[in-house]
């Protein structure tokens, strides 16, 4: 009975040290396999001319992406053993059976229509019956009714002219306590209006003065001790990063400039800090009188994912870091 326990846990640990096994092998091969890259660019007079060429690959070329830019158009193609993966077939495939069943759809419901139309031009109209009425001959009674109702017409005339004069002076006044009333209502629309531009003017101040105060928080918060430190640390795991990311072979030539030498002095020396020392094939051609930007560039590189992991890692753990940033959103609510 012992021994069967024994081979059995035996097994089980087996099982264990294999997986555990995997769970390493593929963790060192995240970690530490790079990411190679390869960027080939040229530009010659406008940008719609240009093209741009990246891959990237892992595994040894297991898993490849390649993106470009040709004639103002991108394209991106994904590659797993050397193969193409298009994506643009499945949906031309749906996209081309959705169509077939709406025109098949659209002919059946045209057919339906003409048949709905032929029913109702079948349909018989139906044929109006006209009533003939006589013409009412006028009677002597009628006539006598009439005169009557236009000699009043004429007495109720002349009263309503009466009237009329009589109510003309009441009339009057009402339209000048009108007159006065829209002129006192205009009044008073002016002065709301004076009132409001006052206090939006006092509100305006007063969120001028809180933005101060609040840049001014900021900018004593940028300007602290701390604050430098924290900007010689990340600077410090930023250059870190730049000189495992950037590529160690480039190619070619660059003709840029800005047309302020100023600010193209200030690029090339930043060129010369981020690229290698190894780029002695890549020939820089600052212009300082000039707005230039061609060349043909082609540049290899790797990155390590070990060494992104390692930065976010230090940056996580960082006593200063975690203090600088409680500061900041306490600054925030304030």
């Amino acid at each position: 009975m012992i021994h069967i326990i024994l081979a059995i846990l035996k097994i089980v640990g087996i099982l264990l040290a294999v997986l555990l096994g995997l769970v390493l092998l593929i963790l060192l091969t995240v970690l530490f396999l790079p990411l190679r890259y390869r960027i080939c660019a040229e530009k010659h007079g406008e940008l719609k001319k240009s093209t741009a060429n990246v891959s990237v690959s892992w595994l040894f070329g297991i898993l490849k992406v390649k993106a470009g830019y040709r004639n103002g158009q991108i394209s991106f193609v994904p590659q797993i053993f050397g193969k193409k993966i298009d994506f643009a077939k499945k949906n031309t495939g749906q996209t081309e059976d959705s169509s077939e069943e709406a025109e098949n759809n659209e002919t059946k419901n045209c057919e339906t229509e003409k048949t709905e139309d032929v029913s109702e031009e079948k349909k018989p109209l139906p044929v109006l019956e006209e009533k003939t009425k006589p013409d009412p001959e006028p009677s002597p009674k009628t006539e006598t009714q009439e005169n009557k109702a236009s000699k009043s017409e004429t007495q109720d005339g002349e009263m309503s002219e009466l009237q009329a004069e009589d109510a003309a002076e009441p009339e009057k006044r009402h339209r000048f306590f009108n007159i006065i009333e829209k002129v006192r209502m205009q009044i008073e629309k002016i002065r709301n209006r004076i009132l409001t531009a006052k206090e939006q003017a006092k509100k305006t101040i007063r969120s001028i003065t809180k933005s101060k105060e609040t840049l001014k928080r900021y900018l004593d918060f940028l300007r602290s001790d701390l604050s430098r430190e924290v900007y010689q640390i990340l600077k410090n795991h930023l250059f870190y990063l730049l000189r495992h990311i950037r590529p160690h072979k480039i190619k070619g030539y660059v003709h840029y400039g800005f047309g302020d030498p100023a600010l193209t002095g200030e690029f090339t020396g930043i060129l010369y800090l981020i690229l290698p020392a190894k780029c002695e094939e890549l020939d820089l051609e600052p212009d300082f009188e000039d707005q230039v930007c061609e060349g043909e560039v082609l540049a290899l590189g790797h990155i390590r994912i070990c060494h992104l992991a390692l930065t976010g890692a230090k940056i996580f753990f960082d006593k200063k870091l975690k203090i600088y940033w409680k500061r900041f959103r306490r600054l925030r609510r304030a």
